[in-house]
């Protein structure tokens, strides 16, 4: 836009104003507009923390990535992404044990979940501000396995 004294496009004004890398701020806007906000800001979530996998010993490792693959092929996923979003979801929906559970099965490090859901807490309060989302807690108890547009 060369009437802006920044010389940001609207893009690169939005994006300038979410805090996290650009090529994330990209995928959160397109998300918004395309109204699938909560799958998009569950995998902005993940990509923001650190690595939610465990390092396990090769034998547990295997078993843990046969349980993701598992869960892959019965929901009918194709990518990691929505797996990610997919399991941020589900563990929003459990109890501490349960949480526990699933982390072991899965190989999921219990605290980077939590992380992963601070950040996507943030990231949904920055496009609250920078008026691409309605209301501040978009993702609280959804039910992605029933709501989601899967096949983005």
């Amino acid at each position: 836009d060369d009437a802006s004294p920044d010389l940001l496009s609207p893009l690169g004004r939005h994006l300038a104003a979410l805090p996290t890398h650009p090529r994330i701020g990209k995928m959160l806007v397109v998300g918004c507009l395309l109204g699938c906000e909560h799958e998009v800001l569950n995998i902005a979530g993940f990509l923001s923390a650190k690595g939610p996998l465990t390092m396990a010993p090769d034998a547990r490792r295997h078993e843990q990535q046969w349980a993701r693959e598992e869960l892959m092929r019965e929901i009918g996923f194709v990518s990691d992404h929505l797996l990610w979003a997919l399991l941020l979801s589900d563990w929003e929906q459990l109890n501490i044990g349960q949480r526990r559970h699933m982390a072991q099965r899965y190989g999921l490090v219990f605290e980077r979940m939590g992380d992963a859901i601070r950040e996507r807490q943030l990231l949904a309060e920055a496009l609250v501000a920078a008026g691409l989302l309605a209301r501040a807690a978009p993702c609280d108890a959804v039910d992605l396995r029933s709501r989601a547009n899967w096949p983005l």
